[in-house]
């Protein structure tokens, strides 16, 4: 923080967390995975029946995981929010010189695409430098509603100049 700091750059920054059962998961698995025995390849096997008793059980409490933790990325960026409060203070003397750079990864992606809609609201005129998603969890729905209409886009609104996405693929995903 100090060195952008000196560099004229101001790190603005959301942190939640996310993910209980996944981080208790891994932990499990990265501890079984770890323990070689004689039967290598004995928790790779167990860790895909893990995985598939984890999901066939949890998956009604993880639809209402999932639900909480995209209203936990909506709800910052409503009118009485900490988000929307941080950026109408940010808004209110606004420097049009001021280059932002957005980067989200995974649940990123939706906390990112609310930052924008309030970002619209308050200060339409923006233009976002650049935007990075990093194995972003929104959906396509979710990139043509937020993203898609502000890139390139030429008049008063909000736009966002330059966009990367980076995934994952399945196996990577898994490592």
């Amino acid at each position: 923080k100090d060195t952008f700091m000196k560099n004229g750059i101001y790190p603005f920054h959301f942190m939640y967390d996310t993910g209980l059962f996944e981080e208790f998961k891994d932990v499990v698995l990265n501890r079984l995975k770890g323990n070689k025995s004689k039967s290598e390849g004995l928790g790779d096997r167990i860790a895909e029946r893990w995985d598939r008793m984890l999901e066939n059980t949890l998956r009604p409490l993880g639809r209402a995981l999932w639900r909480e933790i995209k209203q936990g990325a909506r709800s910052p960026f409503e009118e009485s929010g900490a988000g929307f409060q941080s950026l109408k203070t940010l808004v209110d003397d606004w420097d049009p010189d001021i280059k932002i750079h957005l980067v989200g990864h995974s649940t990123g992606g939706i906390l990112l695409a609310h930052l924008l809609r309030c970002l619209s609201h308050l200060q339409p005129g923006i233009r976002i430098s650049t935007c990075t998603l990093m194995a972003p969890a929104c959906t396509i729905g979710d990139f043509k509603e937020y993203y898609a209409p502000l890139l390139k886009s030429e008049g008063e609104g909000l736009s966002i100049d330059e966009m990367t996405v980076y995934n994952l693929s399945a196996s990577l995903e898994e490592e």
